[in-house]
């Protein structure tokens, strides 16, 4: 088997994850509970893409909308159809980061991150958020 067979073999690892991080983001009111870090607010938003089928028969839907507006993704679901593509924001503390995640190889697109800043001092880099 090849790289090439292996990856597509997988593929339905990542749209398991993704398809769990929605169904664990919800369960708790849109936070997930990390291990000795706390709450982090996790909101799949405006943009899904549902895959239903293999090889040439593959159908794609494009859900989008509100967070609560996604009942078409969620109805997919039921349906036996696997979601490929999401849009997703992270938010801890005062810090936010969205970013679109493709599942079939856990690939991250259009990622924005915080506005930092870097401040030097007694031999130490600092990395604060700013504020704004």
């Amino acid at each position: 088997m090849d790289l090439v067979d292996l990856i597509a073999e997988k593929r339905f690892l990542g749209q398991e994850f993704l398809t769990w991080l929605w169904w664990k983001s919800e369960e708790r009111g849109g936070t997930v509970l990390l291990p000795e870090s706390g709450d982090i607010a996790v909101v799949f938003e405006k943009h899904m893409l549902l895959e239903f089928g293999e090889g040439e028969t593959t159908e794609k839907i494009i859900c989008s909308g509100l967070q609560a507006e996604l009942q078409e993704a969620r109805t997919g679901l039921k349906m036996g159809k696997k979601l490929e593509q999401a849009r997703i924001v992270l938010t801890k503390d005062d810090y936010e980061f969205s970013f679109t995640l493709a599942a079939g190889l856990m690939e991250f697109r259009n990622v924005r991150l915080p506005k930092t800043e870097i401040t030097e001092g007694r031999g130490r880099i600092t990395v604060k958020k700013l504020k704004g």
